[in-house]
């Protein structure tokens, strides 16, 4: 004698059926990838944040003095951040790989850069680091 095993039987809808087309930013950060599309834009702005500086040592910083420093140590300023999306750790920052995504779209179109900071930005980030973050909120 054997025992059958019940069958769960999921219902299908119309709606259940239809996918998403995916959308791709032009890098390997395809479908629900967020955790290498992130690793991507991750290295892609530090390593540019090493080759700008001159410094090997040199990392991003997503904190109001964090970010300060950067302007003041290595006279570099991030230009072209998106305003709807905090600038935050990109581990912390919430709605799925599309925010990401954007970020990433946005650097590899080089709307989304490191530029030379004025003798203003570094006076400013001195004084008053939230004057020179790339989104304050």
């Amino acid at each position: 004698m054997f025992t059958v095993n019940p069958i769960t039987f999921i219902p299908v809808t119309a709606q259940t059926l239809v996918v998403a087309p995916k959308k791709s930013c032009g890098c390997s950060c395809s479908g629900n990838r967020r955790d290498r599309c992130r690793t991507e834009l991750r290295a892609a702005m530090g390593g540019n944040l090493k080759q700008r500086s001159g410094d090997p040592d040199a990392r991003m910083r997503y904190t109001v003095d964090g970010y300060a420093v950067i302007v003041k140590k290595h006279c570099l300023k991030l230009v072209g951040w998106l305003s709807d999306i905090p600038f935050t750790h990109f581990s912390d920052i919430l709605g799925g790989i599309e925010p990401i995504k954007r970020l990433h779209t946005a650097w590899r179109k080089h709307e989304l850069y490191f530029e030379r900071a004025t003798p203003e930005d570094i006076a400013n980030a001195e004084r008053d680091p939230l004057s020179v973050h790339p989104n304050p909120r």
